[in-house]
């Protein structure tokens, strides 16, 4: 019975030493970035000794208090990038789940059913080196190298595990096949390897251009600067945001860029030759983001300059210069990790500028009205543009750059816009449908339009134009209607003449409609004549209806196997055989049908 109750004791004893063991920070329930709790750590063993009371895992306080890795967002499953909703998982799991890493990098077998953050011990191996000094053998996903999505390689000591992540995404492709921008267009957020590197983005042919930070970084790339004592970090001696808090306590943010930027207060007093190229930077920067948002290629009210325009097709050229400022704002540094490839990127990009094709717009003065419809054409086109060739959908064409146009005859037109810029390039804009030029015109339809003894009919207004008011005359002496659409009951029998008028902007139209509603009240009476009744082959006869009623349809059967006819007055040739023939008229109306029977005698030749 003391045994368990001694093991327990020893355990608490363990734990609350290893809270003081020389080099430890205090651990603590995650209150610092994290605010939800991320029972998924319990997989990596680390929960067996690092939990509270409540099983939540306690981690150093200073350790993560100010790293992205630990935010709250490596929590969300739906991220924003460039400003689309995009699932994080489609990414990898190795990046975004702690198990992910080490399923992927060190071969561990984990079940990833959920997202977490990134802990120390993603990248470090718990409990391997002395507390408070993480040696190089303690890293895992340790590689010579590490090869980034572009095909190149990036190999800079312990840094290459850091660049299993932190590299860009979907590089520019070398074809010159026209780009559809889809929601994961870009580097996404952590492209910094190849900037570091000098070895991601598009060149246009460029060569390459040394880093300003060769020496610094050639050893252990991001950890050469984003490794040493700073704000939060005396435990594991992570810097890994270079940057002002609130604008106070700057000094430990530089502490890795002191060696050689002695009495530096911020990185813009880091100006000295040749390292003066942030604030030209932040200028080629603002060039860029200004003409991409000019072309559509950024979504104009956008702010923050990183929204895209998804499902969109743009010229290969285009696509690449937009991926390039992408990896410059997302890599973070704002150039500082590798000033001369930035600067050098984004000046090739602004040049690039002036071979893009250029994109056709314009805007008229309005885009329906009345015949004759005049109508003013505005080029608001982008590029360099030196021709402009319009066609206006009605075999009417102008090369003006800001033609007027008068449409004479009602319809729908498409207009066509084709530019041409000075580099020789053209593109068109072709809008469907895009004038409506329109007369005032009565149409209607109706539904039933014929019944017996009573009628409900649907009328329906199709009049084009833009109609202000209807009037209906439903031919029956009834009220007349002002309504759109109306309904009307026919009481009587009768045909009935339909009128509908209609006004707008334009004029006034009539359409009438007669005899188009038919009421009966009773059954037709079949009879009819025919002349002559007999002779010899052939033997051509002309039949006249006579039934009395109101008839909807007929239908003769002329007893000799030809075809049948439903005229009212046919006339018919017996020419196939002689006989006596059967002849048959059936009429027909809401009420039902009614047949009458003769006969026609056809004699042979003598």
């Amino acid at each position: 019975m003391n045994g368990p109750r001694i093991l327990s004791i020893v355990f608490a004893i363990a734990v609350i030493m290893s809270l003081f063991l020389p080099g430890c920070d205090e651990l603590v329930t995650e209150v610092n970035n994290i605010t939800i709790v991320d029972s998924t750590l319990a997989k990596a063993n680390c929960i067996g000794c690092h939990n509270d009371t409540d099983n939540r895992f306690l981690r150093p306080r200073a350790q993560w208090a100010n790293s992205a890795h630990a935010s709250d967002r490596f929590l969300d499953t739906i991220a924003d990038l460039n400003g689309v909703p995009y699932d994080v998982m489609t990414c990898g799991e190795k990046c975004h789940t702690h198990e992910g890493f080490l399923k992927a990098f060190d071969g561990l077998s984990f079940t990833v059913d959920g997202y977490n953050v990134i802990v120390c011990f993603t990248c470090h191996q718990p409990h391997t080196g002395e507390y408070g000094s993480w040696s190089d053998t303690t890293l895992r996903a340790r590689h010579d190298y590490t090869r980034l999505a572009n095909d190149s390689i990036y190999a800079m000591g312990r840094s290459n595990m850091c660049v299993h992540c932190h590299q860009a995404a979907n590089p520019p492709a070398a074809t010159d096949a026209e780009v559809t921008i889809t929601g994961d267009f870009g580097p996404h957020h952590s492209g910094q390897a190849d900037v570091l590197s000098g070895k991601g983005g598009y060149r246009f042919g460029v060569t390459a251009v040394e880093n300003s930070h060769d020496t610094v970084i050639t050893r252990h790339g991001c950890l050469r600067c984003h490794y040493n004592e700073g704000r939060g970090y005396t435990f594991g001696e992570h810097t890994f945001r270079l940057q002002q808090i609130n604008g106070t306590d700057t000094s430990q943010f530089l502490t890795p860029c002191l060696d050689c930027h002695e009495g530096a207060t911020d990185f813009y007093t880091i100006q000295e030759a040749p390292y003066n190229r942030i604030d030209s930077i932040d200028s080629l920067a603002g060039q860029l983001e200004t003409a991409l948002k000019y072309r559509a290629y950024l979504d104009p009210s956008d702010s923050e300059g990183l929204a895209i325009l998804p499902d969109s097709t743009i010229p290969a050229d285009a696509a690449r210069i937009l991926y390039n400022y992408l990896l410059y704002r997302l890599d973070g540094s704002r150039g500082i990790h590798n000033a001369t490839f930035v600067q050098a990127l984004l000046e090739e990009s602004i040049e690039q500028l002036d071979s893009l094709p250029p994109i056709s717009r314009f805007t008229t003065t309005t885009v329906a009205g009345c015949t004759p419809l005049a109508i003013d054409f505005t080029d608001v086109s982008v590029g360099d543009i030196v021709s402009w060739n319009w066609d206006f959908g009605d075999d009417v064409t102008s090369t003006l750059q800001n033609p007027s146009h008068i449409y004479n005859t009602a319809g729908a037109y498409t207009v066509k816009l084709v530019t041409r810029a000075t580099n020789g390039k053209e593109d068109s804009v072709v809008t469907a449908d895009y004038i409506n030029a329109y007369t005032t015109t009565a149409l209607f339809a109706a539904t039933p339009t014929s019944d017996c003894d009573s009628l409900i009919t649907d009328f329906e207004d199709q009049s084009l134009g833009e109609i202000l008011s209807w009037e209906w005359d439903f031919g029956d002496g009834s009220a007349l209607s002002a309504e759109q659409n109306p309904a009307h009951t026919y009481t009587t029998a009768g045909q009935f003449d339909v009128r509908l008028v209609v006004t707008d902007s334009c004029g006034v139209d009539t359409l009438l409609q007669p005899q188009y509603i038919t009421v009966t009240d009773a059954i037709p009476v079949a009879a009819f004549a025919a002349v002559p009744d007999s002779g010899q082959i052939p033997l051509s006869v002309t039949f006249t209806d006579q039934s009395t009623g109101t008839i909807l349809s007929w239908l003769w059967d002329f007893g000799d196997g030809s075809a049948t006819s439903n005229d009212q007055h046919p006339i018919h040739l017996y020419n196939l055989i002689d006989g006596t023939f059967e002849v048959s008229l059936v009429v027909t109306n809401d009420c039902g049908s009614a047949k009458a029977v003769d006969t026609i005698i056809v004699t042979p030749l003598p």
